[in-house]
């Protein structure tokens, strides 16, 4: 797994999702990196990453590398801050590990069962109307429908949209894509998720933007009531909420981590005096 490492203080993970990479969180780290670790994750195919022709998103694989990360750094446990599927990714990790995870953010996350993917995304991916249609399709994607789920629509925005193309252009790069949207069945993906959020011990924040195109805002709402510690935090901004408003949402993922921080020292301190 690709990584790239900053910062001083607690280890905080950040995962991308699909149509970004991990420059997705540039602004935003560069704001935390003062206090918090910052370990950004490159997904295959996507960013730096080669891909060898497969782009493929397993998240059972994602989860495992993630833990075989963690391991390789040495870190007892981490928080994750995820992105999209990134937030899917996050849940699922925790569900599998626990005991490794301190708290959760999850920023314009599909994690719950009602959610299925945007009806637009669906004719790509079905098998063979979706692979003779991508190349047609994958680039008008990019040029009128990937703009529409930013808030900003300057020079920032539609370099960051340039950058996150890259890898997608041509045919190769269109068949990429469709294969990327083709990460598994959302009934069973999101039931999954959806059950652990409900078995969590550990903080999680759900932070959406009000007018996010791809995931309406009544499912991050619902994201937030199935963590036993679940809040929900809703900004003025689209689906990228990394890109729309860097410094607000660097401001509440800090407070949600400074809270955690509080608790664990006041825990501690009760642990030590018994």
């Amino acid at each position: 797994m690709h990584y790239a490492k900053s910062g001083t203080g607690p280890a905080t993970v950040f995962l991308h999702g699909i149509a970004s990479d991990g420059r997705l969180w540039n602004d935003v780290v560069s704001w935390v990196s003062a206090e918090l670790t910052c370990i950004v994750v490159e997904l295959l195919g996507q960013g730096g990453v080669p891909s060898d022709g497969d782009y493929r998103l397993s998240f059972d694989r994602c989860v495992r590398e993630l833990e075989e990360l963690r391991e390789t750094l040495g870190h007892a446990e981490w928080n994750l801050v995820g992105h999209d599927v990134g937030s899917t990714i996050a849940v699922l990790y925790a569900g599998a590990h626990p005991d490794r995870v301190r708290s959760l953010c999850l920023c314009s996350g599909p994690v719950v069962p009602d959610f299925r993917p945007p009806a637009i995304f669906r004719p790509l991916r079905m098998a063979g109307l979706g692979d003779c249609i991508g190349p047609l399709a994958v680039p008008l994607i990019w040029r009128f429908v990937i703009p529409l789920a930013f808030k900003r629509r300057d020079a920032a925005a539609r370099r960051a949209v340039a950058e996150f193309r890259a890898p997608f252009r041509g045919w190769r790069g269109s068949r990429g894509f469709v294969q990327l949207l083709r990460w598994g069945d959302p009934k069973d993906i999101m039931g999954r998720t959806g059950r652990i959020l409900m078995s969590l011990d550990c903080p999680v924040l759900v932070i959406h933007g009000r007018n996010d195109p791809a995931i309406p805002l009544r499912f991050a709402a619902e994201a937030a009531s199935l963590a036993p510690r679940g809040a929900l935090q809703v900004m003025d901004a689209r689906h990228f909420l990394p890109i729309d408003e860097p410094a607000l949402l660097s401001e509440h993922l800090q407070s949600f981590l400074r809270q955690r921080h509080t608790v664990d020292r006041g825990r501690h301190a009760l642990s030590s005096s018994g």
